[in-house]
This record gives C-alpha cells, structure tokens and sequence, in this order.
C-alpha cells in the first residue's frame, strides 16, 4: 500500500516510503498498522467532530517534521511491535488536509502511549492465526504531540479535491 502510494505521489514522498521499506527490510523490523481513528460521533465527517481529536491530525508544521495529535483505535499486535504506520481511516475532502496523513513511529516514540487488552478478552478470537499459547492484542494508541521527522512522513495534507 506505501509502495503504491509513493508512485502515486512522486519523488518526494515515493523515494522516503522506498527509504522506509530498506530500514525495516535491514532490521527485520515487526509492524503494526494504526488505522481506525476513534471517531466520536460516526455522524460526523472529522472536521465536524466537537472533539478535534477524535481523529488523528496534523497540529504543527515544522521544518523538521510535523506534530500530530489525536488516537487510533483497535490496533493489532502495536505493543509488541518495533514500529506503527499510521494512515487515514477514509477519505478526506477540502477542509479535511489535517486528518490526511500517513507516516511512521517507532512504537516507543515520546508521546505515544497505548491502552492495550487482549483481542480475546471479549470476542473470543476462535479464528486466532496464533497458537492457544499466543495471543493476540490490540491497543488503543493515543498521540499527544507526536513528532514525526519529515524522512518518516508518507502522505501530508492529501485530500480528495472532487468532493
């Protein structure tokens, strides 16, 4: 998907996601995908949400990177991963650029915590690719005033123009 998204956008951010894929390929890194933004009341596209934070966004721009502030929410397996990709949970309109950015932390990244819990704790994961020794689990991961360096940033401030 970050492959893909790269060519998409050009040399820019194609040739930092190629940088990324090389440094996790090297250090046979573990991943873990944060998506699903929290999101308050479904109703609401994000910029309409009472609580900004409701959804993962951009707070500052810096020369150096960006700040980002919000939550995601049912992420797999992230407490015992080195690194988490973060991506838009949906597309994103005009008005929307905040809420649209991908990029990468290390998941012990200053202002990063995580609510964690056992994916078993309530559905009863049955269908568990792991062994009945392992198990799954996911987090709640909360960003407050994340630093992203702009050498781990995939996707910033794309929206879709047509809507």
């Amino acid at each position: 998907m970050l492959l893909a998204l790269g060519s998409k956008l050009g040399d820019e951010f194609g040739g930092r996601v190629k940088e990324y894929f090389g440094f996790v390929a090297r250090g046979d890194l573990a991943l873990a995908v944060a998506q699903t933004d929290v999101k308050g009341d479904g109703s609401k596209r994000p910029s309409e949400q009472e609580n900004k934070n409701l959804y993962l966004r951009v707070v500052d721009q810096r020369d150096d990177g960006i700040i980002v502030r919000g939550a995601k929410a049912h992420t797999t397996q992230s407490a015992v991963s080195d690194e988490i990709i973060v991506i838009s949970t949906r597309s994103l309109r005009v008005n929307e650029e905040d809420y649209a950015v991908a990029f990468a932390v290390p998941a012990n990244t200053r202002g990063l915590s995580m609510v964690v819990r056992p994916i078993e704790e309530v559905e009863g994961n049955s269908s568990s690719i792991l062994s009945r020794l392992d198990y799954e689990l996911e987090t709640l991961t909360i960003f407050d005033d994340v630093f992203v360096p702009w050498e781990r940033v995939f996707l910033f401030k794309e929206h879709n123009p047509r809507w």
